[in-house]
């Protein structure tokens, strides 16, 4: 099943406040207290900054799948929640993950307080302005203890959708991932003269990350909310 898509960008909401803050701060204070000025808008930047690339940055797509943006061995990261038991944290997250797919039966399965599994599909990532389209099916595993939840994303299977023919062929995050010798629709291609992989997709890779980034958003949010 597809998760809906985000009601908004964390991005866009971040760039605009800090637009909008320092537009209040340059009428607030007066040629005179320039210094001042400058140096209040410098730390309200670093503190929306700092704030913003944690929100942003928490994982990332690479050739090995989703990994943590800090170390990229690691295909998970931990969600701190301190003084949050992992009851409260297990019912939380069920109850946010009920509510964002059209069928969470089919989705979603769980060990009550320990673990829970998300098995769906989302088709929002496209590029070339909306020529091709990226559907996939993808896996969440989230752990719980008291104050952490571990979440592992991973990609399962992606396809390559041309919007015009509706012709569909497979697609693969790294192209040692195809059983073909020589595959060219991927996101990673390996190296032909050295250890490592580049970047071949650039698009379609930023709109896995924002999908991510979106998606932990949401449930951090929700979390949070002490409604």
């Amino acid at each position: 099943m597809e998760n809906k898509k985000p009601k908004s960008s964390n991005l866009i909401w971040a760039i605009s406040s800090i637009v909008a803050i320092g537009l209040t701060v340059n009428h607030i204070f007066t040629p005179q207290s320039s210094l001042m000025k400058r140096l209040l808008f410098l730390l309200i930047i670093t503190a929306a900054a700092t704030k913003l690339n944690a929100q942003v940055l928490r994982m990332e797509l690479k050739h090995n799948g989703f990994v943590s943006s800090t170390d990229s061995t690691k295909n998970y990261i931990v969600l701190n929640h301190p003084k949050v038991s992992k009851t409260e944290l297990y019912k939380k997250t069920l109850t946010y993950l009920n509510s964002i797919y059209k069928n969470p039966k089919q989705v979603i399965s769980s060990v009550e307080n320990e673990s829970i599994a998300v098995n769906a599909y989302s088709d929002e990532i496209t590029a070339t302005k909306g020529l091709y389209r990226y559907p996939f099916d993808y896996n969440i595993v989230l752990q719980f203890k008291d104050g952490k939840i571990k979440f592992e994303p991973h990609v399962i299977e992606i396809s390559e959708i041309f919007t015009v023919s509706k012709s569909k062929n497979r697609f693969y995050v790294a192209n040692t991932d195809s059983p073909e010798p020589v595959e060219i629709r991927c996101i990673y291609m390996r190296y032909k003269d050295k250890p490592g992989y580049f970047l071949f997709q650039d698009e379609i890779k930023t709109g896995f990350d924002q999908w991510l980034t979106s998606y932990l958003a949401g449930l951090e949010k929700a979390i949070n909310d002490t409604w």
